[in-house]
């Protein structure tokens, strides 16, 4: 009697787990048994505003999920230690970009060698870029706080993608392309596109970066111009008074 129990003790854990989804104990990776105290309230649509995001990814091709308890369905994950995450629900992520689109960014964390396919509407756009899987399984992303998506961003052996979303409705949804240890939490956040410059869709950086080189090609050419000037100015004078 005690036997039986005991497996029956057993299936109910088994049953209960498998109704929160998969729990991996591996914070290194940003899994963890239990949901961090720093967890924010479910969402519904994702925002546009650069709000990070955080989702978790599991074995080559398997479909990403949000973190519990944000998705009932998926594992607890660990907090950014920038304070600047919260858990993302259940995908597929939807939202809507303006008449000049969207940057969608995807940013791995934690340990290096996690490498995300992106979807849109169930259609593969792209990856984010290539990473080795590091020869020490669980080496961090750095320098400093590897949960931090903003720190991650600065490694280059931490794998991160930026796409470019048109006008319109979006769904958004993530695969594992490749994993170092099989469990992994992540982030994504998206920001409109400002506007268009010459014909080409340009970040706020990019256009500003723009507009200073035009600037300064600008004072070249004057200044090249008044030298230029100045000499054939002088030429002339001097030929005039020889003659």
């Amino acid at each position: 009697m005690y036997r039986n129990k005991l497996l029956a003790g057993t299936l109910a854990l088994v049953f209960t787990i498998g109704l929160v989804g998969p729990v991996f104990a591996d914070e290194s990776s940003g899994i963890s048994d239990t949901p961090s105290a720093d967890v924010a309230v479910p969402f519904g649509a994702v925002t546009t505003d650069g709000q990070w995001f955080e989702f978790a990814g599991f074995g080559v091709g398997q479909p990403a999920t949000g973190c519990f308890p944000a998705d009932p369905a998926g594992p607890g994950c660990v907090a950014s230690g920038g304070g600047n995450s919260v858990d993302a629900d259940a995908p597929p992520y939807t939202f809507d970009c303006d008449a000049w689109g969207c940057f969608l960014t995807v940013q791995d964390a934690f340990n290096r060698g996690d490498v995300i396919e992106v979807f849109d509407f169930g259609s593969s756009i792209g990856t984010t870029s290539a990473v080795p899987i590091p020869a020490n399984i669980g080496e961090q992303c750095g320098p400093g706080d590897s949960s931090d998506p903003e720190v991650c961003a600065l490694d280059p052996l931490s794998s991160s993608g930026q796409f470019l979303l048109g006008a319109g409705s979006h769904s958004i949804s993530f695969s594992t392309a490749q994993t170092a240890i099989g469990a992994y939490a992540s982030y994504f956040n998206v920001v409109p596109q400002t506007a268009p410059v010459g014909g080409e869709f340009l970040s706020i950086d990019s256009a500003a970066l723009l507009v200073a080189g035009a600037q300064t090609n600008a004072v070249w050419i004057l200044s090249a111009l008044a030298v230029i000037g100045s000499v054939a100015f002088g030429a002339l004078y001097i030929t005039s008074k020889r003659d």
